[in-house]
C-alpha cells in the first residue's frame, strides 16, 4: 500500500506509533498537506492552502503576481492579469519597484521583478510619499496619490513657448503633462513680422520712418544726433565730439554699432576725409554718450590697418575691433578686455586664417567688412578672382570663421555695394546701393537671400538693433560729406 503525505497528516493511527517521521513537521493544526509542504525551501513556510510560499516582511518582497500576506507571498486573486508578452506589459509606473520583465516560467509568460527592485528614497515629495517605511527599509506601497500637490501642474503658456522656442503667434503643443493644448506666444517685441508656420519673427519689412536725424528737441540729453538747428543746441564744435555722436560740418560714418546701440564706432572727417576713429559708449534711450578717439592707438598698431570708411566693424559685445590690413591682403581683430576700456591689443588674424586663404596672387584684396548681430557670420567683398560679396560663418562668438563662400544670387549681381549689416538670426541682410540700402531676406542661413522690394530704405551703412526694431546708420542732406550724420529710423510697416 502506498501511503501519501496527506494520509500521514490525517487522524492519529497506529502508524504514528510506529514512529513515522515527518509529522510534526508536516502538520498544522490538524490540517492535510502536500508533498511538497513538508519540504519548504529555506526562506519560505507552508501557508493555510497547504503550499509553500515565500517569506515576506512587505509587498517589496514579493513578485508582481503575489501579495505579502501573515508573512508569505500568496499570489494575487487574478495571477492571469500577470501574464504578458513583453516587459513594456509589465512596468507599472511605480518609481519605487524598478523596471519589471516578463519571464517564461514554462506554462506562461509572467511579469517579474528586475533587478533593480528596490525602494529608493526619491527627492520628490510625490514620490518619497509613495515609498514609505516599514520597519529598518524603504516599504514601496503600490497607490497612486490624487492630492492636487501630487498632480502635474501645466505649465503656462509663456513657459511652453520658450521651452519650444516659439517667439510669437499661435501654436498647438503637447504640455508636460501630456495634454495637447493651443498657446498664443504673442505678437513681435523687437521688430519684425511672425512666420505663422515658424512662429519666428522675421524681419521682411521695408518700411522705416521718421527724422533720421532728430533729436527730440532736448539738448540737455540727445547727444547723439546733430542738434545744432535746436535753441540752445550743445553739439555744435569739434570741442564737443567726445560727447556727441554728430557734429555740424563734419562726416560721421558709421563703422559698427551693437545691437543695442550701447557702442557706436564712428569714422570722422572734415569735411570728407575719414580721418579719425571714435569709440562712443552710452545709452541711445538716454542720448547721452562718451567717446574716446583711438585714432593714434590704431595707427600705432602693428599690422597696420586700412583705416578708410567700411573699412573697420564693431563685434557685436562691443569688445573688438575687426578690419581690413593697410595692405588688403587679409583680415584682422583687435580687442579690449572689457566695455568702457581702450586697451585694444596687438592686432591678429588668429579667427581668419581660413578667410585670409582666399589671396593667392597678387591685385586680390578685401574689402568692407560686416558681422551679423550675433558675432556668428562675417560678411566681406573681395575683389580679383571670384568678386563679389562673401560670407563666412563660425559655431559660436570668439571662435574661429570657417571657409567663406560667395553669395548666390541677385545680391552679387555686380549692382550692390557692399552688406552692411544682418540680423542675429543671419536671414535678413541690409545691402548698400547708390546710397540707399536694400533688405534681403532668405530662409535659412547660407541660403540665396531674396530682394524684398525694389524700394529701398533711405540712408547707408545701416544696421539693424533692438532686433530690427529700428535702423541705424548714417544719412545726408544735399551734397553728402559734411551733411552726413548719425541717426536712425523706427520700422512701421
Amino acid at each position: 500500500m502506498t501511503v501519501t503525505s496527506r494520509e500521514l497528516c490525517g487522524p492519529l493511527t497506529l502508524l504514528a506509533v510506529f514512529g513515522l517521521t515527518g509529522l510534526a513537521a508536516g502538520c498544522a493544526g490538524g490540517k492535510g498537506r502536500t508533498a511538497e509542504c513538508d519540504n519548504c525551501p529555506a526562506g519560505s513556510a507552508c501557508g493555510d492552502d497547504d503550499r509553500c510560499h515565500p517569506l515576506c516582511a512587505g509587498e517589496k518582497d514579493c513578485d508582481l503576481c503575489s501579495e505579502c500576506r501573515q508573512g508569505m507571498c500568496y499570489p494575487t486573486a487574478s495571477p492571469t492579469a500577470c501574464e504578458c508578452s513583453s516587459a513594456a506589459e509589465c512596468d507599472d509606473g511605480d518609481p519605487c519597484n524598478g523596471a519589471e520583465r516578463c519571464v517564461d516560467e514554462g506554462d506562461a509568460e509572467k511579469c517579474r521583478p528586475g533587478p533593480d527592485y528596490v525602494c529608493p528614497t526619491p527627492s520628490d515629495p510625490c514620490e518619497r510619499a509613495i515609498c514609505q517605511a516599514n520597519g529598518l527599509l524603504p516599504e514601496c506601497v503600490n497607490v497612486r496619490l490624487t492630492t492636487p500637490e501630487c498632480q502635474c501642474q501645466p505649465a503656462t503658456a509663456a513657459e511652453l513657448c520658450a521651452r519650444d522656442a516659439l517667439a510669437c503667434g499661435a501654436a498647438t503643443v503637447t504640455d508636460n503633462c501630456g495634454e495637447t493644448r493651443a498657446i498664443d506666444c504673442g505678437a513681435c517685441t523687437s521688430g519684425g513680422s511672425c512666420d505663422a508656420p515658424t512662429n519666428r519673427c522675421l524681419c521682411l519689412g521695408i518700411g522705416y520712418g521718421g527724422d533720421w536725424t532728430t533729436d527730440g528737441g532736448d539738448p540737455a540729453t540727445d547727444m547723439i544726433v546733430n542738434d545744432s538747428t535746436v535753441t540752445g543746441g550743445t553739439c555744435l564744435t569739434v570741442a564737443d565730439e567726445s560727447r556727441c555722436v554728430s557734429l555740424p560740418g563734419r562726416q560721421e560714418a558709421l563703422l559698427g554699432v551693437t545691437p543695442d546701440a550701447a557702442a557706436i564706432l564712428v569714422m570722422r572727417g572734415s569735411p570728407c576725409t575719414g580721418d579719425r576713429v571714435w569709440l562712443y559708449e552710452g545709452s541711445l534711450a538716454t542720448g547721452q554718450y562718451t567717446g574716446t578717439d583711438l585714432t593714434d592707438l590704431l595707427v600705432g598698431q602693428t599690422p597696420a590697418w586700412l583705416l578708410a570708411e567700411e573699412q573697420l566693424t564693431l563685434t557685436p559685445d562691443g569688445l573688438t575691433i575687426i578690419g581690413v590690413s593697410a595692405d588688403q591682403q587679409g583680415l584682422q581683430a583687435t580687442s579690449r578686455s572689457a566695455v568702457g576700456l581702450s586697451d585694444f591689443a596687438v592686432p591678429t588674424a588668429a579667427w581668419f586664417g581660413r578667410v585670409n586663404s582666399l589671396i593667392f596672387e597678387a591685385g586680390m584684396a578685401f574689402w568692407d567688412p560686416a558681422i551679423s548681430n550675433d558675432g556668428r557670420s562675417l560678411f566681406f567683398r573681395f575683389t580679383g578672382y571670384a568678386d563679389g560679396h562673401y560670407e563666412a560663418q563660425r559655431a559660436s562668438a570668439g571662435e574661429v570663421f570657417d571657409a567663406p563662400a560667395r553669395l548666390d544670387g541677385a545680391i552679387n549681381d555686380g549692382t550692390y555695394w557692399k552688406v552692411s549689416g544682418a540680423t542675429a538670426d543671419r536671414l535678413t541682410l541690409y545691402v548698400l546701393k547708390d546710397w540707399t540700402t536694400f533688405v534681403f531676406f532668405r530662409a535659412t542661413v547660407g541660403g540665396t537671400p531674396a530682394l524684398q522690394s525694389i524700394y529701398g530704405v533711405p540712408g547707408f551703412r545701416l544696421r539693424p538693433i533692438d532686433g530690427c526694431a529700428r535702423l541705424f546708420g548714417s544719412v545726408a542732406a544735399a551734397g553728402g560729406c559734411a551733411n552726413e550724420e548719425i541717426g536712425w529710423a523706427v520700422e512701421n510697416w
